[in-house]
């Protein structure tokens, strides 16, 4: 029986790897706004992402539907909202799934919503950036919805531990059978 010879290794080195993506990252075609049919809003929830780098630790984001929080809320207000769990590791996501369309039906909204986005950083020594990213998804397959993602890059204060300050909202007006998303980053306190 013949031996396998040992596989030969190359005589040029492989090529490198991307460099990693700079942390936090918005990508440059990101969107602050978009147009939306009314029709297909009532089966849409909106999901909503804070992102942080491996060399943070423990953001809290926290979300408000339709009621200018004040700085130590619930991490979500009100209870339909639903909330991925806390991650207090380096690294990491927080999301949040908002029902727009439901809420819509149900009469919580008609013309105008607004979603607060509230963040802070858990341990005092933190600060910096995070990204907050939203997308419309269909609640029903769980699909996003081409061209509805918006992000950009928030600033979560420092050492406030369970409360956080307003790093961004969203928007939703309806306009001649569309609803308009507009992502605003900024502190709302």
């Amino acid at each position: 029986k013949p031996t396998p010879s040992p596989t030969p290794r190359p005589s040029v080195p492989p090529t490198p790897s991307p460099a990693p993506t700079t942390c936090p990252y918005v990508p440059s075609d990101a969107k602050t706004s978009f147009l939306l049919s009314s029709a297909s809003l009532p089966d849409l929830e909106l999901v909503a992402m804070f992102t942080w780098c491996d060399d943070m630790e423990d953001m809290d984001g926290y979300v408000s539907f339709n009621e200018r929080p004040n700085s130590c809320i619930d991490r979500v207000f009100p209870d339909f909202i639903s909330f991925s769990g806390d991650v207090t590791s380096f690294g990491g996501v927080e999301s949040f799934r908002i029902p727009i369309g439901d809420t819509l039906i149900d009469g919580t909204w008609s013309n105008s919503a607004t979603i607060y986005f509230m963040a802070s950083w858990y341990y005092s020594p933190y600060s910096g950036q995070a990204t907050l990213t939203t997308v419309l998804r269909d609640k029903s397959t769980g699909r996003e919805v081409g061209g509805t993602t918006l992000a950009a890059m928030v600033e979560p204060l420092a050492g406030i531990e369970l409360c956080g300050n307003g790093v961004a909202k969203v928007l939703i007006e309806k306009l001649n059978g569309r609803f308009k998303f507009t992502l605003e980053v900024g502190d709302f306190n």
